[in-house]
């Protein structure tokens, strides 16, 4: 579906048709997407961070022009030089996290199925009875 593929001619119906089978779906096909339904497909969750770990290295590409980059000040990023101490979360806020998600996913493949349908039915209207 994507090995081999350059990115900007990924193919999206095949990609949500996928997340689709996971039970869960997005409007996006992004590696951050994918990303993010996979983790919630394991029963897992995600961090962000407030320090910066890492940089952007696109300047020109996909989401960015050299202008963009500079005028979102990616090219002023400074990743944080520090190491950090234990960060703790509680098994509750984990769960409540999660319970969150899945609600968002589940409301979000509802509407993309409701709109697929009324595709459809609008689609088999124009085309008269069989």
């Amino acid at each position: 579906m994507v090995i081999g593929r350059d990115y900007r001619s990924r193919s999206r119906d095949e990609i949500h048709a996928y997340f689709r089978t996971l039970g869960l779906s997005t409007e996006a096909t992004s590696q951050d997407a994918a990303k993010a339904l996979v983790t919630h497909s394991l029963g897992s969750w995600q961090a962000s961070t407030f320090p910066c770990f890492a940089r952007y290295i696109g300047k020109d590409g996909m989401h960015f022009t050299e202008t963009t980059f500079e005028r979102y000040g990616l090219h002023n990023t400074v990743v944080y030089p520090h190491p950090l101490r234990a960060v703790r979360v509680s098994r509750q806020a984990v769960r409540l996290g999660l319970k969150a998600r899945r609600r968002a996913f589940k409301r979000v493949l509802r509407a993309q199925l409701r709109r697929q349908q009324r595709r459809a039915e609008a689609a088999s209207s124009v085309a008269g009875p069989a």
